[in-house]
């Protein structure tokens, strides 16, 4: 134990900290009273708040092109930088992030998994399904220069579980939906429940991804694995 503690310490010395992806999924005017659900969602208030509390301490919002830039280039970091990504594609998250990320100029990722697009296949953790955007939704967001769009897989499974073969199936036709559907590049990708091991994390740099990011971890570091990228859930408590 003591020493585990002593090698993560030296590891955050010699690996600073460049900056933190936030993950969210949706934000909505009223949460859920069932607690899985209710971990997920936001209110636009509480999201506003932790924006202009972070943007008051002197902190910057970055794209994840940003991100990958001065990943590859420590010495171009700021203290205070965040990314900022949404998981599944709902429609009301859009319309309640927009004007705020607008106003504020503050760039986002979308990570969409395909068969939830447009509700064609149900959530299995909502008890209730949330509206999800439509492919023309996801084209008409996808011009504005704030957002960029990532992959998610088709189905949303634990990879883990699956073949080499599948996975590879999940990960290569999710980017080649969002690619013929939306005509832009889909450089970026997002594991299902944050899950992944080191066949997962090579599958999607052979699938041609720039970068993959799990759902927890802390802080990005120098020299961090571009396939195996940190977030931090951004969670509303109570």
């Amino acid at each position: 134990m003591i020493l585990r503690r002593i090698r993560r310490k030296l590891y955050k010395i010699t690996h600073p900290a460049i900056a933190e992806v936030w993950m969210l999924h949706r934000v909505v005017d009223s949460r859920s009273d069932l607690p899985g659900e209710r971990t997920l969602e936001v209110t636009p208030a509480w999201l506003r708040q932790q924006v202009d509390q972070h943007l008051a301490a002197g902190g910057r919002f970055v794209s994840l092109d940003t991100l990958m830039h001065e990943l590859q280039q420590p010495a171009k970091r700021q203290k205070g930088t965040v990314a900022v990504t949404f998981d599944e594609g709902c429609s009301e998250t859009l319309e309640q992030v927009l004007p705020l990320f607008r106003q504020r100029q503050i760039p986002f990722a979308l990570f969409v998994a395909t068969d939830f697009v447009g509700g064609a296949h149900p959530i299995g953790w909502y008890r209730q399904q949330p509206p999800m955007m439509s492919w023309d939704k996801l084209a008409a967001v996808c011009r504005d220069p704030l957002c960029t769009i990532g992959a998610h897989t088709v189905s949303h499974p634990h990879l883990c579980q699956l073949s080499e073969a599948q996975v590879m199936e999940e990960l290569t036709l999710s980017r080649q939906q969002l690619e013929e559907r939306l005509h832009i590049p889909i450089r970026y990708f997002s594991y299902p429940y944050g899950e992944r091991n080191a066949a997962v994390m090579e599958c999607a740099r052979q699938a041609g991804y720039t970068a993959a990011f799990e759902a927890w971890g802390g802080a990005v570091r120098t020299r961090a694995n571009r396939y195996n990228l940190p977030r931090i859930p951004k969670t509303q408590i109570p």
